[in-house]
């Protein structure tokens, strides 16, 4: 980007990290998944009437739902296997240690446990094929009980595996297509590697995630372990740029990376920030934002789970300087739904299909943004909507966003393409950071016309805004919803507001 300098490191040059940086990109790696090791006998999961041959076999275990285990744990100094012990590892697992203090891992075991019913949400289901399902990647957040999150980005690939008859057993082994005939077919088993970091760095760690895939398609599935190791312990000499103007760039392999520092003092986020806009009208857009302004029970649902946290982290970011406290979880297991009818405020993001009527039907007070169908619904209310964002507020809003350039090819229509295409690539992104600056200063400019008045009218931390003279020519609807953000202003999640209102 043109305001940030950089200097690249090519980390093919440095061995494998002997020590964490205490800034990294990247804090531990978790691998999920089922191999030869854990699997044991597939015969017990397998109908022992059911017909035996190997075409049977193949038809038996297709669409079959195996438990995943945490296969690995690798951070800076340490491969730890939780699942087996040092007499029954071979040459394929390099640098184990089997006897980790959780403090070492710098990852709890309630984490490691909790992560698999996430990047697995509908189950490890076994594909018998000559083609897998396409990878696919998945961003989430977990936040523990002092408020402090966590952010996770997985990639879901399948392994290819053989499977071996020994008497009335069969078990896995690892394979490669260059050692079977073209029409040999295999068993795919589903597995997941997770990166976990102290900053949201989604992208990044997306297209990391994406290098090592590629990596990992181009050599043999036995040396599975020793690539997997070789090149995540390389991303642990990867820093995090300090907060100014100074980007770090990197070369690993053929891949060129660059790290941002964040776009602002208040948003820490380096995915688009236009995914709502996406998904949901200027006007949905402005309403999700006044619910989360007025502290409601806000559930996001969708098809796709990275929509999910893309999208419900531009909201967070779109009420900054304030800051959400309450309940954060972007992504809901299927099985935890049960966490609807929690008292108090709350963002959760579901699948389009566990958000059923039979869920909803008890749960009072639920404002339900589906992102696929740009609807919002509010469920159990005494009244048929909730107060929303002065109107006057709105249109200011929706004048200035409508006057931004929007989209990247109708600001190059009447551009030459720029070559090498290297340059094309960087000056898109040139323009993408802009248009979120942009946008989050329309949001900033949004704030401060709903809360320009807020330091003249502050008694003991408490609004007073029916002394405003906002609110003493306001409608009906209006004085509502300050009526409403007086009141939740008194609650801890929304302490910000008072410290940069005072400044």
């Amino acid at each position: 980007m043109n305001d940030c300098d950089g200097e690249v490191c090519t980390l093919d040059q440095h061995p494998a990290a002997s020590h964490k940086l205490p800034n990294s990109l990247i804090d531990v790696c978790l691998i999920y998944g089922v191999d030869e090791k854990t699997s044991g006998s597939l015969s017990r999961l397998l109908d022992p009437t059911s017909d035996s041959t190997s075409k049977g076999l193949h038809e038996k275990l297709h669409q079959l739902e195996v438990e995943p285990y945490c296969l690995a744990i690798i951070n800076a100094l340490h491969t730890h296997f939780p699942h087996l012990s040092s007499g029954g590892l071979d040459d394929s697992y390099v640098s184990i240690d089997t006897a980790v203090d959780e403090k070492e891992l710098e990852v709890s075991w309630d984490v490691v446990k909790t992560l698999q019913k996430f990047f697995f949400p509908e189950g490890a289901v076994i594909e018998v094929t000559n083609e897998p399902s396409p990878a696919s990647t998945m961003s989430i957040v977990l936040t523990d009980i002092n408020g402090l999150r966590t952010y996770c980005t997985g990639l879901c690939f399948y392994r290819p595996f053989t499977i071996i008859e020994n008497g009335s057993e069969y078990r896995l082994e690892p394979c490669s297509r260059k050692s079977y005939p073209s029409d040999a077919r295999f068993v795919y088993i589903p597995t997941c590697a997770v990166f976990i970091s102290s900053s949201p760095c989604y992208n990044i760690q997306k297209e990391l995630l994406s290098c090592l895939l590629y990596k990992l398609t181009q050599v043999d599935d036995l040396m599975f372990w020793d690539v997997l190791k070789k090149f995540v312990q390389k991303l642990f000499l990867l820093p995090l740029p300090p907060p100014g103007i100074i980007c770090i760039e990197f070369s690993l392999d053929d891949y060129a990376g660059r790290i941002c520092p964040p776009m602002s003092g208040f948003v820490n986020l380096d995915i688009r920030l236009n995914y709502p806009f996406l998904s949901l009208s200027v006007d949905h857009v402005l309403q999700v934002v006044g619910a989360l302004l007025l502290e409601q029970r806000i559930v996001f649902i969708s098809t796709s789970y990275t929509l999910l946290t893309y999208n419900t982290e531009c909201f967070l970011g779109y009420i900054a300087p304030l800051e959400w406290r309450s309940t954060y979880v972007p992504v809901l297991p299927s099985e935890m739904l049960a966490l609807l009818d929690a008292p108090g405020s709350y963002i959760y993001g579901c699948h389009t299909a566990c958000l059923t009527a039979d869920v909803t039907s008890s749960v009072e007070e639920l404002v339900v943004v589906d992102l696929d169908k740009d609807d919002i619904r509010m469920i159990n209310y005494p009244e048929s909507s909730i107060p929303k964002i002065p109107n006057e507020v709105c249109e200011s809003f929706k004048q200035s966003y409508y006057q931004l350039k929007r989209s990247y090819e109708l600001e190059e229509a009447d551009h030459p393409m720029r070559v090498p295409a290297i340059q094309t690539l960087q000056h898109r992104r040139e323009y993408e950071h802009r248009y979120d600056i942009c946008l989050l200063e329309l949001f900033l400019n949004l704030m401060v016309d709903l809360f320009g008045e807020l330091t003249n009218y502050l008694c003991s931390g408490h609004l007073r805004y029916e002394e405003s003279s906002t609110y003493k020519s306001a409608n009906k609807d209006t004085k509502e919803f300050y009526k409403i953000v007086s009141f939740v202003t008194r609650s801890y999640s929304w302490h910000n507001i008072f410290g940069v209102a005072s400044h």
